[in-house]
């Protein structure tokens, strides 16, 4: 697991209206520059989505030799919309909100305010649990790649899982923008 080098929390808040969090650029492991007002920003990319896709595209594009055309595009098509869709998943919070989205467009996307946070805790998912968003028998789960997540307790009792590499990190960065 990379080490996370940018989160760093600022020495003092800044007034309510607006907040910058002090977080440096990207660390070279798929994490990205936090935007105006962001606390926190990561973005995971799921290597073994984007590797399996590419390796569909070149089969059926091998396959056009047998006149299937219209089918093969359209598969090559609806691959190409899941790698968009898909291909990563970024997480930032602000000092209202925790943010995920998927792909490099936020298509699909969840917002948690963090006053309806009640813990933020490390776990790692079973290998069953899989990648995507799909109910767990904890609840909601959102994944892109591998087995470590942080599970939030809600105020409501509802339980979500957000997978991530920095599964150490992104439960402090929560309580620390929580405060």
């Amino acid at each position: 697991m990379p080490a996370c080098t940018h989160y760093e929390p600022p020495p003092e808040r800044k007034s309510p209206a607006r907040f910058d969090g002090g977080i440096p650029q990207s660390d070279g492991n798929g994490g990205s520059a936090a935007g105006p007002g962001d606390w926190y920003r990561y973005r995971q990319v799921g290597r073994l989505q984007i590797y399996a896709a590419i390796a569909c595209v070149l089969v059926i594009i091998a396959s056009l030799a047998s006149g299937l055309i219209l089918p093969v595009i359209l598969v090559v098509v609806v691959v190409l919309i899941v790698i968009s869709l898909f291909s990563t998943m970024t997480i930032s919070l602000t000092r209202d909100e925790l943010v995920m989205h998927f792909g490099p467009v936020p298509v699909i996307r969840k917002r948690i305010r963090l006053a309806e946070i009640v813990s933020a805790v490390p776990v790692t998912n079973p290998w069953y649990y899989g990648w995507g968003i799909h109910l767990t028998p904890p609840g909601w789960l959102y994944n892109i790649a591998g087995s470590e997540a942080i599970e939030l307790l809600l105020a409501g009792g509802k339980i979500l899982r957000i997978g991530t590499d920095e599964s150490e990190v992104l439960p402090k960065a929560i309580k620390d923008a929580g405060q």
